[in-house]
């Protein structure tokens, strides 16, 4: 399982992943976003789903924008 994250991860291009190459309109609607920490001082992600419209945006952004901010919450 993880050899096949490690290829995902390649293929996907998740080190390539940065702020330049996500779309800026995305990550202007709040979408997702790092918010504070929970009783365990784990740090929250919170993905606000009422702003998705099924359709309206293109899938691989959307994912390069999930991917983007799990990597952030990484470091």
């Amino acid at each position: 399982m993880l050899w096949d994250t490690c290829i995902w991860r390649s293929k996907f291009g998740t080190n390539e992943i940065t702020e330049e190459n996500v779309r800026k309109d995305y990550l202007d609607i709040g979408l997702c976003f790092i918010h504070g920490k929970d009783k365990d001082g784990k740090t929250m992600f919170v993905i606000k789903c009422s702003l998705h419209t099924k359709g309206s945006k293109e899938f691989n952004q959307l994912q390069k924008l999930v991917v983007y901010w799990f990597e952030r919450l990484e470091r």
